[in-house]
């Protein structure tokens, strides 16, 4: 699969998300569908993890490590921040065989499923 395509899944995951994240309830991100719930600042902290483990994974790498706070704004700009870095260290080189598959199926179809789930407790926050 070429970097382009994957570049262009990025850039449908920036435009979804941003669709989802402007201009939510004040509250939104300490919002509580039930205990078993994660809140959706801990999502968007999550999908900001996915985007720093891209990048290791682009480099060939393997590096998870879990982060975030309870800062909405914070986790949102660590998120976008992220994409923004993966597209452009796809933009400068090419990715190491396999790459592209595992920035796929992990980390990129995680985040967008997540997008899905922020939807759902926006509109469950009204």
């Amino acid at each position: 699969m070429p970097v382009a395509t994957v570049r262009h899944l990025l850039a449908t995951l920036a435009y979804r998300a941003s669709k989802v994240l402007r201009d939510p309830p004040e509250d939104f991100g300490s919002f509580s569908a039930g205990a078993a719930c994660r809140r959706p600042v801990q999502i968007v902290a999550h999908m900001a993890d996915l985007m720093a483990w891209a990048q290791t994974l682009a480099r060939g790498e393997y590096t998870w490590a879990a982060g975030g706070s309870d800062d909405w704004q914070a986790e949102v700009r660590r998120f976008f921040d992220g994409l923004h870095a993966l597209d452009g260290q796809l933009a400068a080189e090419m990715p190491p065989p396999g790459a592209i598959e595992r920035l796929i199926q992990g980390p990129l179809a995680d985040a967008l499923s997540h997008v899905g789930q922020l939807a759902m407790l926006r509109g469950l926050r009204g």
